[in-house]
Order: C-alpha cells, then sequence, then structure tokens
C-alpha cells in the first residue's frame, strides 16, 4: 500500500493520501503462529504485548467489510489463532433472533473461514499454538442446549470451527451453573482454563480441558467481601502457574479494590492485597514478568482519583504508587494500558502518558489526534512501539514506547481506508507476518464490522513542486506537531559543504530546513513559517555555515521571529564540521565514535551520516591523501576509539586511515555498495526489520533530500539506501536479498524525475517471496 506525505503549513501536519496500491507479495506465503496460551493481549499475562515487529509505515494491504455482520466490536480486542485466522466475536439477526456468534477471518485476504453460532461475543475466547480455542457458550442455546442455563466452556478446531470438547455443568446442589463469561478466559499451565463468570455468588473457575468431557478442577468464591460487585480481571503469570483476580469491593470508604493470587493447580489463595479504586479500566489489571500492575479509576461519582498500583507478584506487596492529579492533569482522566519499552504507558483521553517500570517516575507524555472512548486500546510490537486508535481521530498512530516521540499518523479514516468507514478502530494481534489487523466499523446504521491488514506501506516525499526546501518542509511536519521541535538546523539549499556534518546535531528529535544560500539572500518564507510552528517560542535556530552560505539577513529574520540564532561556522568545510561536531559531543557526552568522510562528495558522509545521527555521534571530514589538523585534533579532544570511514581508499587513502583512532572501514565499490555497507555494519540491530528510506546517490541535489530525511531514518530506525533515477543498483539489490528483506516499509525520497517509480517497483520484486 502507497502512501503520501502531504505538506500543509499549518497546525497538525502529519497527513497521508492514499495512492493506488502497488505490487505486494501475497499474503497467503506468510506464515502465522502463536506461543502455546496465546491470547488476545499476546501472552496470558495481558500485557498487550506481541512478538511481532509491526508495521512502521502501515498501509492498508485490504479492507474487507461484512455484509452478513453487524454490532462491531469497540472495546475487544481480535484474538488470532494458530490457523491463519483472527476470531471476531459478533452479533447478527436470524428470524428476528439476536444470536452470538464467533467468526474467523482468513488473514490472507480477509474472508470469513467459518462461523459458530451460540458463542459468547462478550467473552474473549483465547487460542494455542496447536491448533485449539477455547471460548464460552450462550446459555439456554440450540448449541448448549435448551432449558440448560450454563454458559459452559468448550474446545473448538480452529481448522475447522467444530466444537471437540466442552465442559458441562452439573445440575446439582453446590455445584453452581457458569453465568456468562466476564472480560475473557485465560489458559494456564497444566490445560487449565481460567475465567470469572458471573455465578450467583461470583466466581473464578479453574477448567481441566485435558480430560474428555472437560472438567472443573477448582472454584474460587469470595469470601468475607461486603456487597460484592465482582471478579472482572483475570491474568496470568507468565508461566502460567498464578492467576490473578481482581474483586471490586462496594461500601468501603474509601473504595477499594481486592487483588487475589490463585494456584492454577488448585485453586488456592496465594497472596491477597487491597488497594484503592472504584473500578478497573479496560487492561486494567496485567502482569510485566516482575510486577502486577492495577489501574483503578474513578466511577459512579466518587472522588477517588485514577492510580496505578505496582504489586510484587509473589507477595502482592505495593511496590509503587502513582496516582493522578488534579484538574487539567491528563492522567487524571482514565485510559488503556500497556508495558512498552520499559515503560507502564497509559492511555489517558487524548493523550499518552508514561511512566518508569521500575518506580513509577513520569517520563513522557504525548498528544493523540483524536479522544479516547471504550475503544481506545493500546497495542505494543516487539520493537517497543506503541499502536492506537482514537475516537474522532485518525485510524492509526504509532509512538516510540521509550521516548513517546510520534512515528506515524495516518490520514483521515476515508481518505486511507474509503468512503464509509470510520477511524475508530478495535485493535489486534501483530503477527509473525508483520501485519496489525483490526476492525474498523461503517458510518452505516446499522454499521458493519470492516477488518483492515495494516502491512507495510511506501510513502513518497516530493513537496509541491520536488523542491528540497518543500521537502525538508513536508519532512519537519511529518516529524512533529506544532512546538515539539528540539531546535531547527538551518542550511543554504544548493551547496553540500556546510552540511556534510550536521545529520548529528538533529537526531530524531529536530528539523533540518533550508533556505536560498548566499550574502544578502532573505530567509524563505516558508521555510520560516515553518519555524514558526515547529519550534516553541524562544527555541534555539542552529545556522551551519557562515554569512556567505545563510546570510545575516536570513539570521535575523530568524531572532525576529522570536528565536536564538546559534551559528556554527568555521572558514571552510572542515571547520565548520568541527564546529557542529564539538556540539554534538558535548550534547552526547557518553559517545566514543566518529564518522570521518571525504569532505569534497557527499553520498558517504550523508548515508553515514543519518547513523551517526542515531548514535549520537560527530561526522568530520578529510582529504583524501591528507588528514586535515582540526580533524586530527577534534578526535583526540573528544576521547575517540572508533572512527568509522565510509567510502574506499578512492575517497579516503590507506595513509590517513591509517592515522585515524580505531579506525573501520565500511565500504564498497561504489557510493551504492558503500551505503549497502553501512547499513549492515553500522546500523545493525538499531534498524527496524524492513524498514528504508530510498535516496537517489547520483542526483545533484540528493545531499539535501537525504540529510532532511536523516532525522525520519532514526526515527524509523530505517538504513538510507542508494538507487538511480530509473533503476535499482546491482548493489543494493544485493544487499536486499542477503538480509532476506521482505514487503519493506519505504520512504523515497523524490519525485518521480529523481526517482521513478519503476525503481519501487524493482524493489517490491527483489523483496517478494
Amino acid at each position: 500500500m502507497r502512501v503520501r506525505l502531504i505538506a500543509v503549513f499549518t497546525a497538525v501536519v502529519t497527513v497521508l493520501a492514499v495512492l493506488p496500491a502497488a505490487a505486494r507479495p501475497p499474503a497467503s506465503t506468510r506464515q502465522v503462529s502463536l506461543t502455546t496460551g496465546g491470547s488476545p493481549d499476546g501472552t496470558p499475562a495481558g500485557s498487550q504485548a506481541f512478538e511481532g515487529v509491526g508495521p512502521v509505515l502501515p498501509g492498508p494491504d485490504y479492507v474487507v467489510a461484512f455484509d452478513a455482520l453487524t454490532n462491531p466490536p469497540r472495546d475487544r480486542r481480535l484474538v488470532a489463532d494458530s490457523e491463519g485466522h483472527v476470531l471476531l466475536g459478533n452479533t447478527v439477526e436470524v428470524n428476528g433472533d439476536v444470536i452470538d456468534r464467533l467468526v474467523a477471518l482468513d488473514t490472507a485476504d480477509g474472508n470469513v473461514a467459518w462461523t459458530l453460532d451460540d458463542i459468547e461475543s462478550t467473552c474473549l475466547p483465547t487460542a494455542t499454538d496447536d491448533g485449539r480455542i477455547f471460548a464460552t457458550l450462550v446459555a439456554n442455546s440450540d448449541t448448549s442446549g435448551v432449558n440448560n442455563f450454563s454458559s459452559d466452556p468448550v474446545e473448538i478446531d480452529a481448522a475447522t470451527g467444530q466444537i471437540v470438547n466442552r465442559y458441562t455443568s452439573p445440575d446439582v446442589e453446590g455445584e453452581r451453573r457458569l453465568n456468562e463469561c466476564q472480560n475473557e478466559l485465560r489458559l494456564g499451565a497444566g490445560g487449565i482454563l481460567v475465567a470469572y463468570t458471573r455465578a450467583d455468588d461470583d466466581a473464578v473457575v479453574g477448567i481441566d480441558t485435558t480430560t474428555t468431557p472437560m472438567t472443573r478442577a477448582w472454584t474460587y468464591r469470595p469470601a468475607d467481601v461486603d456487597d460484592d460487585q465482582g471478579l472482572d480481571r483475570v491474568v496470568l503469570s507468565p508461566d502460567g502457574t498464578t492467576a490473578y483476580v481482581g474483586q471490586q469491593i462496594d461500601g468501603s470508604d474509601p473504595r477499594l479494590i481486592q487483588i487475589v493470587a490463585i494456584d492454577v493447580a488448585t485453586g488456592a489463595v496465594l497472596a491477597v492485597a487491597v488497594v484503592p479504586g472504584t473500578s478497573f479500566v479496560e487492561d486494567g489489571l496485567l502482569h510485566t514478568g516482575t510486577q502486577v500492575l492495577v489501574h483503578t479509576r474513578n466511577l459512579g461519582g466518587h472522588d477517588d482519583p485514577p492510580r496505578v498500583v505496582s504489586l510484587d507478584p509473589d507477595t502482592l506487596d505495593q511496590q509503587w504508587v502513582v496516582t493522578g492529579g488534579g484538574e487539567g492533569d491528563p492522567f487524571d482522566r482514565f485510559g488503556r494500558m500497556a508495558v512498552a519499552a520499559g515503560n507502564v504507558v497509559l492511555n489517558a483521553s487524548d493523550t499518552l502518558i508514561a511512566f518508569d517500570l521500575d518506580d513509577g517516575s513520569f517520563v513522557w507524555t504525548a498528544e493523540l489526534d483524536g479522544f479516547s472512548n471504550n475503544a481506545n486500546q493500546l497495542v505494543v510490537d516487539a520493537a517497543g512501539r506503541v499502536y492506537t486508535s482514537t475516537f474522532g481521530g485518525v485510524p492509526l498512530e504509532i509512538h516510540d514506547g521509550a521516548t513517546g516521540q510520534r512515528i506515524f499518523q495516518s490520514p483521515d479514516a476515508e481518505d486511507f481506508l474509503g468512503d464509509g468507514v470510520v477511524g475508530e478502530a478495535t485493535l489486534g494481534p501483530i503477527l509473525p507476518d508483520g501485519r496489525l489487523y483490526a476492525i474498523h466499523r461503517t458510518a452505516d446504521s446499522p454499521s458493519l464490522p470492516v477488518l483492515v491488514a495494516y502491512g507495510s506501506g511506501e510513502a513518497r516525499l516530493d513537496g509541491i513542486s520536488g523542491d528540497p526546501i518543500e521537502i525538508a518542509i513536508e519532512l519537519c511536519q511529518y516529524l512533529f506537531g506544532d512546538d515539539k521541535a528540539r531546535t531547527v538546523v538551518l542550511a543554504r539549499n544548493d551547496v553540500f559543504a556546510d552540511t556534510l556534518a550536521g545529520a548529528p546535531l538533529a537526531g530524531d528529535h529536530s528539523c533540518i530546513l533550508f533556505t536560498e544560500g548566499g550574502e544578502g539572500q532573505p530567509i524563505n518564507d516558508a521555510t520560516l513559517a515553518e519555524i514558526e510552528r515547529a519550534l516553541p517560542d524562544g527555541a534555539t535556530v542552529r545556522v551551519v555555515g557562515g554569512t556567505a552560505a545563510v546570510s545575516s539577513a536570513a539570521a535575523q529574520a530568524v531572532t525576529d521571529a522570536g528565536f536564538v540564532v546559534e551559528r556554527l561556522a568555521g572558514p571552510g568545510r572542515v571547520d565548520t564540521a568541527v564546529a557542529i561536531s564539538d556540539v554534538v559531543v558535548a550534547e552526547n557526552p557518553d559517545t566514543d565514535s566518529a564518522v570521518v568522510a571525504f569532505a569534497n562528495d557527499w553520498p558517504d558522509a550523508v548515508t553515514a551520516g543519518a547513523l551517526a545521527a542515531a548514535v549520537g555521534a560527530p561526522v568530520l571530514l578529510t582529504g583524501t591523501d591528507d588528514l586535515p589538523q582540526q580533524t586530527s585534533d577534534a578526535l583526540a579532544r573528544y576521547g575517540t576509539t572508533t572512527t568509522n570511514v565510509p567510502g574506499g581508499t578512492a575517497v579516503v587513502s590507506d595513509a590517513v586511515f591509517g592515522q585515524l583512532p580505531g579506525g573501520v572501514r565500511v565500504a564498497g565499490a561504489n557510493r551504492h555498495a558503500t551505503a549497502a555497507a553501512v547499513a549492515t555494519q553500522l546500523w545493525g540491530d538499531r534498524a527496524t526489520q524492513g524498514a528504508f528510506v530510498l535516496s537517489n546517490l547520483e542526483f545533484d541535489l540528493g545531499w539535501a533530500l537525504a540529510l532532511a530525511a536523516s532525522p525520519l531514518s532514526v526515527r524509523l530506525g530505517a538504513p538510507q539506501l542508494g538507487v538511480r533515477a530509473t533503476s535499482l543498483p546491482a548493489e543494493t539489490e544485493q544487499y536486499l536479498v542477503d538480509n532476506g528483506v521482505s514487503d519493506p516499509s519505504l520512504i523515497v525520497l523524490g519525485d518521480l524525475t529523481v526517482i521513478a517509480d519503476d525503481v519501487v517497483t524493482q524493489v517490491q520484486a527483489t523483496t517478494g517471496p
């Protein structure tokens, strides 16, 4: 799926419009599997995290609406089974009767694989990696049996949708029937299925699924609780041996919730804790592997603030607690909870907020495009990226779980997914095929469910007319909302000399923008407008190069607009690179590496510079046969122990290489091979699986496009690969083949005259199955 970044010079500007779908590998060739006890939350522990790496630049591989289904879920996840299905609980009307139905949707094409009636749509099933699904029956239905008022668990063959085993509640005194399951099922160690069932006295039950028929292993009923309102959360320890259940206690002042640890094998109570709160949020109980997290909220007019409480999983002793603040505090609103990159991430209405998992200290906040309702879920991939969908906002946003930086924001639903599709989504699993699956809905009444498979997309950055100034603005708008960039790096648009070292100045926290070069040239109006949009008042604009590069008049215009100008310049490009590098090292004092690149051409310096920006390393310059004293002195001053040298001996001789501390040559036969070597040798684990920036390394102004895109490379973990205007170089093609790249996310720099569509098609053909 191809998406397009559109420059808009006002307000929040991350807008993408859909172009016709490009050729991509057939989805039917992709394999899907789950770990034993897999669940809609990724693990039985309720972590909302998945082993798959999700798309970093998503595009819809397919969008399928279902005429025969109604009432799309708004607060329930999709469950994946081991047979290539996602499972959707739904209700349909048949001859005037409303029937609960479990629907298996084929991930290859979104079509219905099978349906099974009389399966509770309010209770999320769970699936295993050996072809089994566990769900519960609707009481007093054709399948459970007329006058059988028990919602009994069943085992379903994931391949066929046939019931192969079940539990039947005995109608005897002392053995209560099971009322409908609340929330979801959890499959624990030894094949014990754990569920909270809303029976007369509210119970958690353990069902032995290894027997035929299934048998009840144990029942836990709350004792000594006044006006008990039920146990509506169940999660398991990662090994499946302990179940944790949450019990709302009514009538207490302040309101309290009881957390109980239960032995999955026997049903014995292992530990009990009481925490303040009136209700759980959705996803309000999870196990991180080292702690149990409880997220409570205020409900029903009570004054209790929302809280996140960390408990020791063995003793349930409190480890830390975070309490919501007063009016205006984003945490004063309740939302979903997940764990990503060592942080607890909360969806607080229109804001994501993160606390450190170790001690509950505040880490970051990030604004969302829309606001929360009961569907505003969080899903986390193996790279620690947080996916969410908002009501009244865009269909999909992605944020870095470590920093909160926005990685991706889709366009409006109709532009992205098609006419009549609503943006708010019920997010499902991220599977090993690299796709995120989600259920949207139509705007019709009654609305219909719409399955969307979000795979990798391609984005072309070409501004309005292909001008690098416009493309740099487009990139800045994609990366940062209003007032969100830390600084702006400002350079001339026509000569690369002073910019070769500029990428590490920006990292992924700042924009690189351009203005017309030359003494006396005024600042470009659109660039100044973007500086005013992207930066908060009083922020710093770093001008690279002297007044012959970026004029005094241009700098004065920035000052007059309310920003601090910091000019980084020297008498030549080598000295300017040192001035820039001094700032980079000052801001990254732990760095012990540097890049030393050829001073008189740009491809090696710029492609390696994107990696330097990712690690906070300086870029310095050299001649082919003479190492400038300024560069040598800077390396000594920085205490550099590893010097990465992009390019072969034709650009940096062995004599110069031998003078560099800890020299590592990163080179190929030409600029394209060197870019591939940078991706292989230097990016390594820092690179996101299958994400790349395509840069025409033979285009005169390619340096400006590649430099402006370096913050996006850092943000996405996307190395920059070299292409030609109309062909894919053999060296780049070989890199893709050697590294087994499949279905990549691509950022294409420049319009069709810079990189033709045929080049993108060649990449897709190379990375196909």
